[in-house]
């Protein structure tokens, strides 16, 4: 994984159950070579919004997504 931890933003809430996942929070490059056209599944999604995401990619890959909020 690319960037540091630089800390975690509590709990998000699944977009499609009542679970929810602890959301961290990483400074740097995203996770898994995703891009901002792959779709995540769960908690958020990929844009450029820079913003915390936990999910799974097309491909089954369970992540942890982060990148920090634009001020």
């Amino acid at each position: 994984m690319s960037g540091n931890l630089i800390g975690w933003s509590g709990w998000g809430k699944n977009n499609t159950a009542t679970s929810k996942w602890q959301v961290y929070i990483w400074d740097g490059q995203n996770i898994d070579n995703l891009s901002n056209n792959d779709e995540v599944n769960g908690f958020g999604g990929v844009n450029n919004g820079w913003v915390a995401w936990y999910g799974q990619t097309a491909r089954s890959k369970e992540i942890f997504l982060a990148r920090r909020a634009k001020e």
